[in-house]
């Protein structure tokens, strides 16, 4: 039997491997067996090759049984798969039989078609140039993906720069994932030429909320540079450079006339702006800034029990303000003591212990020294004398308003009374006696206490 080729049309959407479609083609041609054209169901097997002739075949052979052919035509459909998504060229070689009833793993009594048929795109196809260049769904922006000759991929250009350059307005990459409840990992991974990951940015934990950049690589730092490489900030482990990438601390500025600016956005409001200190449970503990919304009131807080704020010059310098106000009351100083001192008690010096104070025990004694600070919860103003290993000395009041513990067996104490030391330990009373008072006056009360009595009167320490 002589089966001769005719005609034929192949129709191959490269549209349709491109944008990952099915990739099956239609196959029509024209069968004469002699002088007369073939009829009846015949088998066709297909095989692809990247040459006219010899070569290499290309995919799996495709065969189909059964193919209806009417006064020579017929149409078969054939998948070769993804082998078209390429600009080499190919050739599909076709061998044809009539039916016999083999199955088409049988080639017993298949004939040959010569010459290969060269494949082309079809028209719609053409555009896609094997995946090269595509165009938006509706065709418009044409060339809204384009890959150059040198691999190099443009959204929105035919002109990449880069790798992945995005030119188009507004341009935006989105990572998305498609599970909205457990929030799964989304990042972009940077590797190295064994595809070990060196750095990723995003989120990299499935369901953390925290959105992380992260530098993998030894001793490596996070560096965010601006243009011509001025302020840059840099992150080597656990801390913070700002022109500087070797910072000594955990945040470390080291440019010319460096500062650091709070600044509210509620500009008329005047709301808070401070730097907050806290432990590792995250409890504040100190503040400095405009903690309160409003407040024209600049405020330095330790809130540490029994801590300080301390403003320590180099040596031989000093503290300068225009203007120190004290909100205290008093100004007081710490003296070592030899005995055990309360405040409200009277004290003098001791006489046995130089330059230390005790409990005063006498009336009239011109060695008073002054009253211990602080009774009835009224602050000290400021504080004298914090020397080495007087940290926890009494604060004696050597002027200014303190309350004082006083004895009025001899007399009721009225405001304006000079006081004077008692013979009741530690307390004061009015001192009657103008003869004895000279160099042994406390100062003046400012308020009363009536007669017999003993408690805590309010006064003005001068001592004389």
């Amino acid at each position: 039997m002589n089966i001769r080729f005719v005609s034929i049309l192949a129709s191959l959407s490269l549209a349709a491997a491109a944008s990952a479609q099915p990739t099956i083609f239609t196959y029509q041609g024209e069968l004469v067996q002699g002088a007369t054209l073939a009829n009846g169901p015949h088998d066709i097997r297909f095989t692809l090759f990247d040459a006219p002739s010899g070569g290499t075949q290309v995919g799996t052979p495709q065969c189909v049984n059964d193919v209806p052919v009417v006064d020579g035509k017929f149409t078969a459909t054939i998948d070769f798969g993804q082998q078209f998504a390429t600009t080499s060229q190919r050739f599909l070689q076709v061998e044809v039989r009539p039916d016999t009833g083999l199955a088409c793993t049988t080639t017993t009594g298949f004939s040959m078609l010569s010459p290969r048929q060269s494949l082309t795109a079809a028209p719609m196809a053409s555009h896609a140039k094997s995946a090269f260049t595509l165009d938006a769904a509706d065709g418009a922006p044409a060339n809204a993906v384009f890959v150059d000759n040198n691999g190099l991929v443009g959204i929105g250009t035919t002109s990449p720069t880069h790798s992945l350059h995005v030119a188009s307005p507004g341009p935006t990459i989105a990572i998305q994932d498609t599970d909205s409840t457990t929030q799964q990992v989304g990042y972009v991974s940077y590797r190295d030429s064994t595809n070990a990951e060196r750095a990723w940015v995003g989120y990299g934990t499935a369901g953390n909320p925290d959105f992380t950049i992260l530098n993998a690589r030894p001793t490596g730092k996070i560096v965010l540079q601006t243009a011509g490489g001025g302020g840059a900030v840099y992150l080597p482990s656990d801390s913070l450079g700002i022109g500087t990438a070797s910072p000594f601390t955990s945040l470390h500025i080291a440019k010319v006339g460096a500062s650091i600016t709070l600044q509210d956005t509620g500009a008329n409001a005047n709301q808070a702006g401070y730097v907050s200190f806290r432990n590792g449970s995250g409890t504040e503990t100190g503040w400095m800034g405009y903690g309160t919304p409003g407040s024209p009131h600049m405020t330095m807080i330790n809130a540490r029990a029994g801590g300080d704020i301390f403003i320590t010059p180099a040596a031989g310098r000093a503290v300068k303000v225009p203007v120190l106000e004290i909100t205290g009351a008093d100004l007081a100083e710490k003296f070592p003591a030899s005995e055990k001192l309360e405040p409200g008690m009277v004290v003098v010096i001791d006489r046995g212990n130089p330059g230390k104070l005790r409990m005063a025990r006498a009336a009239y004694d011109r060695c008073v020294a002054g009253v211990v600070s602080g009774a009835n919860n009224f602050s000290v103003g400021a504080v004298l004398g914090n020397l080495p290993g007087q940290a926890d000395a009494p604060a004696i009041a050597l002027s200014g308003r303190v309350y004082v513990s006083c004895d009025t067996t001899g007399g009721a104490i009225e405001p304006g009374d000079l006081l004077t030391t008692s013979d009741t330990p530690g307390h004061a009373m009015k001192a009657s006696d103008s003869s004895l008072s000279h160099g042994a006056v406390i100062g003046k009360a400012m308020e009363p206490l009536a007669s017999g009595k003993r408690g805590l009167v309010l006064v003005l320490v001068n001592l004389q």
